[in-house]
């Protein structure tokens, strides 16, 4: 203190000039590390410096890049005979599809089938449970067969009523005919029956193991028999579209769907003809679809075989097998027929041409202006005399007071 009078320093100034001095000799530095980036701070004195750098070691990469996602696995449920189940592939939903691939797993799982077998025995099943249906389709057809003569005829006459236009004799045709179809029990709809029921049953099962041959279920490509080992591929020798579709031809002949008797000879050409075509449709199908086709159709052939002894048609009381009546009305042929349906038609859209211009002239009279009427006939002049012009009013007036007066007169 002394020296700072001596000197005429004063104490303020010392003291600022000591802490200027101590923070100059203080100095330190802070890093950062943030993912790739190093952020630095300096601090000198009074003055702070930061900074920021990106990391170019690839000892910093490693430790912020994370580890790739690795892709999802599906688990795939193994039966007890180490193959993947069917649920597992996508397989077994809760379509009737579905319920059939199901039912096919439990048999080639359950008793070690091979799906060749499993697939001739679900066949089996379905067709012995639709054999009730063919009894009452038989009966019905039976029924059928011996009413055709009268129904030809009576169907005859109603086309004669309805071409010329007699629609008295067309009703009281069509009353006859029901009333006779009611008395021998004869419904054409009762036919439909069993087809109505095929079908969705068909779709199913074609649905079923179309979906297990276009996964494929691995199993399937060693299930089959003899040269159709794979039933995933189509039959490399054509054999089994040609069983199925000679199967086919082999039931028209011998009625084992329907009676021959009851198909008309246009159905029995195109159902004959029909092998020849669908060969080449289903050539190329997998082996498993053409190996259900071929044994559905040989267990109806079985069938009808069946229903044709004597003793079982008497224990099912099916009617007996006979020819059936020799029909009254002229048969025709191909060309004939085709003309006769093209005549006909022709002559109903004639008469239906007809009909709608009668409704339409009525609905105008009722609806149209009320016509002008006349007291005499306005096409034929009334009588005048030379060089005068009579007007139509003033003659009807006068031939009325003429008329008139010779009434008085007498």
């Amino acid at each position: 203190m002394i020296s700072a009078r001596l000197f005429g320093i004063s104490r303020v100034y010392l003291l600022r000039t000591v802490i200027v001095n101590v923070s100059e000799q203080c100095h330190y530095s802070t890093t950062i590390h943030r993912g790739s980036q190093i952020l630095c701070r300096e601090q000198r004195g009074n003055f702070a410096v930061s900074k920021a750098s990106n990391s170019t070691s690839a000892g910093n990469f490693t430790d912020v890049i994370p580890e790739p996602p690795l892709p999802p696995v599906a688990e795939q449920v193994l039966n007890a005979l180490g193959e993947p189940s069917l649920s597992s592939l996508g397989l077994c939903s809760y379509w009737p599809s579905g319920w059939y691939q199901s039912l096919l797993e439990t048999l080639h799982v359950s008793l070690d089938m091979p799906w060749w077998s499993a697939i001739a025995a679900t066949t089996l099943v379905i067709r012995l449970s639709l054999f009730p249906f063919i009894i009452s389709q038989r009966r019905n057809l039976a029924k059928y067969t011996e009413a055709m003569p009268t129904l030809t005829l009576l169907q005859e006459r109603m086309t004669k009523a309805r071409l010329s236009g007699d629609y008295f004799e067309m009703m009281r045709v069509s009353k006859e005919m029901q009333d006779f179809m009611q008395n021998r029990e004869v419904n054409p709809l009762k036919s439909m029956k069993l087809l109505v029921i095929q079908i969705p049953i068909f779709l199913s099962v074609f649905a079923g193991i179309r979906g297990m041959t276009s996964l494929p279920v691995p199993s399937m490509r060693t299930g089959g028999l003899a040269w159709f080992s794979d039933l995933t591929i189509p039959d490399p020798y054509y054999l089994l579209p040609l069983l199925s579709m000679s199967s086919i031809l082999l039931m028209v002949e011998t009625g084992a769907d329907m009676s021959t008797q009851a198909m008309t000879p246009i159905m029995r050409t195109l159902m004959r003809g029909f092998p020849c075509v669908g060969f080449f449709m289903v050539m190329n199908m997998p082996s498993a679809l053409l190996w259900y086709w071929t044994v559905s159709n040989f267990i109806s052939l079985v069938q009808a075989t069946i229903l044709r002894l004597p003793a079982v048609r008497t224990w099912l009381k099916l009617p007996a097998s006979s020819k059936p009546p020799p029909t009254l009305a002229k048969k025709r042929g191909f060309v004939e027929g085709f003309r006769e349906t093209m005549t006909n038609s022709k002559l109903l859209a004639e008469l239906e041409a007809r009909e709608r211009l009668d409704a339409k002239s009525w609905q105008e009279a009722g609806r149209g202006h009320i016509p002008r009427t006349f007291a005499y006939d306005p096409t034929k002049s009334p009588v005048r005399a030379k060089g005068t012009i009579v007007d139509d009013d003033s003659a009807v007036s006068a031939n009325t007071a003429n008329r008139r007066t010779a009434s008085g007169k007498n």
